[in-house]
């Protein structure tokens, strides 16, 4: 006879009476598939990823986050708005704003302030032109990316 401890809960190991060859290969067979099912959903979340920035002056300038801005900005008509949908302060999504404008060749952003009718934010021309292009572009690098899938069984 073989004892077993087997922790349960807080109040520590219970111990159980088991035929013990039963008990051990009972406990192998479950453990192999645990496992199993853990490696299998390990590797089922291999994938390669991939972004994309454009740089200006060997920083960066624009790329996923601040595409996903000027949707939110062109969906909510506002900077508030868009900073809010995506969980970061406002002043934070001011600044990329500023920033975009100021290094771009046109600004892809127009405020404009409260009156009566309250203010608001547009994106450009120059900025809708920006967003087509650096969609086209991702949808572009993500078609070679799902090309080469076959990397991924070499890991």
């Amino acid at each position: 006879m073989v004892r077993l401890c087997v922790f349960v809960s807080k109040r520590g190991p219970l111990k159980l009476s088991l035929f013990g060859n039963f008990a051990i290969g009972f406990i192998k067979f479950y453990l192999h598939l645990i496992l199993s099912t853990i490696i299998f959903i390990y590797m089922a979340k291999k994938q390669i990823r991939m972004r994309c920035w454009i740089d200006v002056d060997g920083a960066r300038f624009f790329g996923p986050g601040r595409f996903e801005l000027l949707q939110y900005i062109e969906d909510t008509g506002s900077i508030a708005g868009a900073a809010k949908a995506m969980g970061m302060s406002y002043k934070k999504a001011w600044a990329m704003v500023e920033e975009m404008n100021s290094k771009g060749s046109r600004p892809y952003v127009i405020t404009q302030k409260g009156g009566t009718k309250g203010g608001g934010t547009q994106i450009t021309a120059t900025g809708k032109r920006l967003m087509k292009v650096y969609a086209e572009l991702v949808t572009k690098l993500d078609a070679v990316v799902a090309r080469h899938a076959d990397v991924l069984k070499a890991v």
